[in-house]
């Protein structure tokens, strides 16, 4: 029905409710042109994190626990990301943002931290008392995370809540 509404509300026939590449491009074409602004006075802050560019279409890879229970993802006030994917097994979630496209991505390394390594995390912790990029160093205190786990590593840079999602750079600037 909503399919349906959408053809008739833009005059596109056949009024079938079906998905059609005609009715896609148009669905397209109108949602690019809004200049609607997004009204977050009835939402409710759920909490604050942190994300890198990955490509030059604009996906953005954060923590998954980061937007769980979120309704909207923003980083400006008139600029909503669309949720991509989701891994909450992996705490991965991969967000979209037409505003991003074109922008250089983080360049990702090919090489696994190594114990010793000095890194670099960055991120937007504290995002109410800070609101800037905060960025510190450390080093790879151990190559498998909590209880072993060989899909993490531990380091002793001191980072603060809100910094979940944000990269973690070696000394040659990979992610």
């Amino acid at each position: 029905s909503a399919i349906k509404a959408f053809q008739i509300g833009n005059s596109l026939e056949p009024i079938d409710g079906i998905a059609s590449p005609k009715l896609l491009i148009s669905l397209q074409r109108r949602v690019s042109l809004s200049k609607d602004k997004i009204d977050f006075s009835s939402m409710k802050l759920m909490g604050t994190g942190s994300g890198f560019l990955v490509n030059k279409g604009g996906f953005v890879v954060t923590n998954a626990h980061v937007i769980e229970n979120c309704d909207a993802v923003s980083t400006a006030k008139d600029s909503l990301y669309i949720t991509s994917k989701v891994d909450v097994e992996n705490d991965v979630a991969i967000l979209q943002s037409s505003k991003l496209k074109g922008y250089k991505p983080i360049s990702i390394s090919d090489e696994d931290p190594v114990l010793g390594q000095k890194i670099y995390p960055s991120g937007y912790p504290l995002y109410s008392t800070l609101s800037n990029l905060n960025f510190t160093s450390g080093t790879v205190s151990s190559e498998v995370g909590f209880r072993s786990n060989t899909n993490n590593f531990q380091m002793t840079a001191p980072i603060q809540p809100g910094n979940s999602g944000g990269p973690i750079l070696n000394d040659l600037g990979g992610l």
